[in-house]
């Protein structure tokens, strides 16, 4: 084989080394890229979707901030908003104050929010909830699911998960990412329900 026949051989094969480097590269970076993207934690806003068939709500514990156990159908009669959180879930920080106005709107009889933590530490919410709560005037407590059994149960995929609750116990609204809680939508429907 004579010399130049072998350079340009050898130059050819280079070149496609360097392709597939490359070409690799970008599939490892892609792959990097995609784990790294926490799965619906990017805030959502859509259009209220009220289900038509209603399922029952399962019965769960959860347990408030001094690890008291609490049963989920011990507030039947009441129109419940179960909303899954955690500290770090900045859509989560937008919809707390949301639900406080919620909150000042309805009568404690009538209607309950249940945010329902799910941080894996206890403390870390504790110590979160002591400062946002205080900054923006929230009153109503937090609630815990320690096992994130609930969260299991109903089959959480993102924060925030949120499910609006007839008196009756059925699941009447399911959202997952940044929902606006004050929209006329949202606020006629729980006016129907509370009626």
């Amino acid at each position: 084989m004579r010399p130049e026949v072998f350079l340009k051989i050898l130059e050819q094969k280079r070149h496609y080394v360097g392709i597939f480097l490359f070409v690799t590269f970008l599939v490892v970076l892609g792959l990097y890229i995609f784990l790294q993207t926490p799965p619906n934690l990017s805030p959502v806003t859509g259009k209220l979707v009220v289900e038509d068939i209603k399922p029952e709500l399962p019965d769960f514990t959860y347990q408030n901030e001094k690890k008291e156990n609490k049963q989920i159908h011990s507030l039947k009669g009441k129109v419940l908003l179960i909303s899954f959180w955690a500290s770090w879930c900045a859509p989560c920080q937008v919809e707390l104050p949301m639900f406080q106005t919620l909150s000042e709107k309805y009568d404690d009889d009538d209607f309950r929010i249940i945010p329902l933590n799910l941080d894996d530490e206890r403390e870390d919410a504790l110590s979160f909830k002591k400062t946002f709560w205080k900054k923006h005037n929230i009153e109503f407590p937090t609630f815990f699911d320690p096992d994130k059994k609930a969260a299991i149960l109903l089959d959480v995929q993102g924060l925030p998960t949120n499910f609006l609750v007839d008196k009756n116990m059925n699941v009447v609204f399911q959202s997952t990412g940044l929902q606006d809680w004050n929209s006329p939508e949202v606020q006629n429907l729980i006016d129907e329900l509370v009626r």
